[in-house]
């Protein structure tokens, strides 16, 4: 069986258990024993691929220098596009103006290497502390 990115994609969405569609009868039942009792079910060959999937995000996100630059508000956006903000309510929230937001969206765009903005979306979801530049933003909601 190759690994494939639906069971990726199954893993991220926090699946439970995973068997082969060719599995047995008995495999199938003891799957659903498990994951009853609340233990994660999947081949070894899965949970393998799984953390080896994971160890390749991670070095990804490694790479990433955000010493090269996100400045503090740069952060702030990437933190909000990573809660699915759009522009507009980017700049509602931090009380900016629109042009400046897309300039900042640009900026972060460029600096992660990244050609779309649900690519960065996608990126902060999967490695929040690429973002953490933003400590401002954090006290300032607690304030609120």
């Amino acid at each position: 069986m190759s690994f494939g990115r639906d069971v990726v994609r199954c893993g991220r969405a926090g699946f439970s258990g995973y068997i082969s569609r060719n599995a047995s009868f008995d495999e199938l039942c003891r799957a659903l024993s498990d994951v009853a009792s609340g233990r994660l079910a999947c081949s070894a060959e899965i949970s393998g691929g799984l953390l080896r999937a994971l160890f390749c995000m991670e070095r990804q996100a490694d790479t990433i220098d955000t010493d090269q630059g996100l400045t503090r508000r740069e952060g702030e956006v990437l933190k909000l596009i990573g809660q699915g903000m759009s522009n507009k309510e980017i700049a509602r929230d931090l009380n900016l103006s629109l042009a400046t937001v897309k300039h900042h969206v640009h900026h972060v765009l460029q600096k992660l290497g990244l050609p779309r903005r649900a690519q960065a979306m996608r990126r902060v979801r999967e490695a929040p502390w690429i973002a953490s530049s933003a400590p401002a933003l954090d006290r300032r909601r607690e304030l609120d």
